[in-house]
């Protein structure tokens, strides 16, 4: 019984690791972040009146909290203060920009050597284009909304989302 491997053979025994790292570059080069739309739309789920616990179940923890010091006499105040910061996908970080072509690199050398230098079998015939560019403005900005909450631990107001200049 023989156990060479044929380059056919190779190549069937790479194709699920390819794809699997294929995929795992397409992500990572896909954006670390969450579009403005659902910036919006966690925003959007609170509502006067909801407790701590509602909006931390709502849209999670806070990124940061402050707490604001009362004034004597006013009814109804901002007492405590829940920062809820996100970064719209598109910017890319030096370190995912040489980590994707590293994984790139990697892919290409797999792909070489299931080929076995037969002839290969076809090429790539790509892997991607080019992710449609800046078209949103938002791409890789920094963005902020803020919840207050008064002295009865409920939600008194919610800020206007605003963008983090860096």
């Amino acid at each position: 019984m023989s156990s060479k491997l044929s380059g056919g053979n190779v190549r069937r025994i790479m194709a699920k690791p390819l794809v699997a790292m294929i995929l795992s570059l397409s992500m990572l080069l896909s954006g670390c972040g969450t579009s403005m739309e659902r910036i919006k739309e966690q925003q959007q789920l609170i509502k006067t009146g909801l407790t701590r616990d509602e909006v931390r179940g709502a849209i999670g923890s806070p990124d940061k909290t402050y707490a604001v010091e009362p004034e004597p006499g006013v009814k109804d105040q901002t007492v405590e203060v829940w920062s809820y910061t996100y970064k719209v996908a598109g910017g890319y970080d030096l370190a995912v920009i040489v980590i994707g072509i590293a994984v790139l690199a990697l892919v290409v050398v797999v792909a070489a050597a299931a080929a076995g230098g037969k002839g290969g079998g076809g090429g790539f015939g790509g892997l991607g284009g080019g992710g449609g560019g800046g078209s949103d403005s938002n791409e890789g900005s920094t963005w902020r909304f803020c919840v207050g909450f008064g002295p009865d631990g409920k939600v008194r107001g919610i800020s206007s989302l605003e963008r983090i200049k860096k």
